[in-house]
């Protein structure tokens, strides 16, 4: 299962002596595995009725849509890499770019410079849920 894949990955981060602190996941996949129920039809990881961290094995899990489906990203944020803010966020407004004046606009530039390092990339352990899963379970 997916979750069977996600413990290997930590095991494999482990081994590194690089131990996982996150997990990334796309949404559909966090999704499946809330869905995952005992054979009573108990969910394993849902609460329904309330809000929970999403949380795997003691890890946050970030879900995001910049992760597509049925890729994983278990790693050592931490210890793996570096974001470097080369500047802050900076808000600028103008009425003096082309033709804003006359027409009664404002143009808005809105940036931030930030740059993230991987200076150890035994710390990440990341791949396909659907390749994982055929690795783990052989077929006879």
């Amino acid at each position: 299962t997916k979750v069977d894949v996600l413990r290997v990955a930590m095991l494999q981060n482990a081994v590194a002596l690089l131990p996982a602190d996150g997990i990334v996941l796309n949404d559909v996949d966090w999704a499946d595995i809330e869905l995952t129920k005992t054979s009573d039809g108990a969910y394993l990881f849902a609460h329904p009725q309330g809000t929970v961290t999403p949380r795997m094995w003691s890890l946050l899990v970030v879900t995001t849509p910049a992760m597509t489906a049925d890729n994983f990203l278990v790693g050592n944020f931490t210890m793996g890499a570096t974001v470097y803010d080369r500047m802050a966020v900076e808000v600028l407004i103008s009425t003096e770019n082309v033709d804003d004046f006359e027409t009664n606009r404002a143009t808005m530039r809105a940036e931030e410079r930030v740059a993230i390092a991987v200076k150890r990339p035994q710390a990440f352990t990341k791949g396909l849920f659907s390749t994982a899963i055929a690795a783990i379970n052989p077929a006879p």
